[in-house]
């Protein structure tokens, strides 16, 4: 049975979102499609999840393949909803800039402000990409940074 129109455009983001995330766990840079990924995205940024964003920007990071305007999108739509971000959704959008060296500030304050709400949920991994994602970009956030002490030091064991 053929879907109709109103279907096919229901959960376009996540497609997307879910084929850049492939295309980097695969390593495959093809940068036509991830062109073609980046210009049909930002026409339906505003309705990307905090989990799209943040593999979006995660899968472009990891192949190297910047795209100004879609980050920028991703950083605009990302603090409008940073309050339903997870912990592994705020650190992964944190490494991503950081990888690419763009040091949004308006993005890393949305990010740290919704960081100290949840640090006691983050993973290892997550304050360990979140710090350095912080320090890379040369972001002194103290509040931030006392919270991924404290939350590091009571889970030392856990690192690994």
């Amino acid at each position: 049975m053929e879907k109709s129109g109103a279907e096919h455009k229901k959960g376009q983001e996540q497609i997307l979102a879910n084929t850049s995330w492939a295309l980097a766990k695969l390593l495959v840079k093809d940068a036509t499609l991830l062109n073609a990924i980046a210009s049909a995205s930002l026409t339906k940024i505003s309705h990307f999840k905090p989990q799209h964003l943040a593999n979006t920007s995660w899968a472009f990071a990891t192949l190297g393949f910047v795209d100004v305007p879609l980050l920028q999108a991703i950083a605009r739509a990302a603090i409008a909803i940073m309050s339903a971000f997870l912990p592994v959704d705020l650190a992964n959008t944190a490494w991503a800039f950081a990888t690419h060296a763009i040091r949004d500030t308006p993005l890393f304050a949305a990010i740290s402000s919704a960081s100290l709400t949840r640090i006691g949920s983050f993973t290892p991994l997550d304050l360990s990409n979140s710090a350095w994602a912080f320090s890379t970009l040369k972001v002194l956030d103290q509040p931030l940074w006392t919270a991924i002490s404290s939350a590091s030091r009571n889970r030392i064991s856990a690192f690994g």
